[in-house]
């Protein structure tokens, strides 16, 4: 396996780091410049789910079809008795 590799290089595939890669945006990030200098909390997480609408979340993500059926059919559920 040493032969494989010995042949696997920068050259072959070229290098993976960019002298000034562009960062990519992340949820966390997006979310924080939507708050500005509001502190995310349990109330601010509580207002803004209030104000969502499941129908166009499902839209633009298709697997929140999934919770939707899990929160509807109680799975998860155990019984403590």
């Amino acid at each position: 396996m040493r032969g494989a590799c010995a042949t696997i290089s920068a050259a072959t595939w070229g290098t993976r780091t960019r002298p000034n890669p562009t960062p990519l945006p992340t949820r966390s990030s997006n979310l924080k410049n939507l708050l500005g200098p509001l502190p995310y909390t349990s109330l601010v997480a509580a207002e803004i789910a209030a104000g969502l609408d499941a129908t166009t979340i499902l839209e633009h993500s298709p697997s929140f079809g999934g919770f939707i059926a899990a929160v509807k059919n109680g799975a998860g559920q155990t019984d403590a008795s």
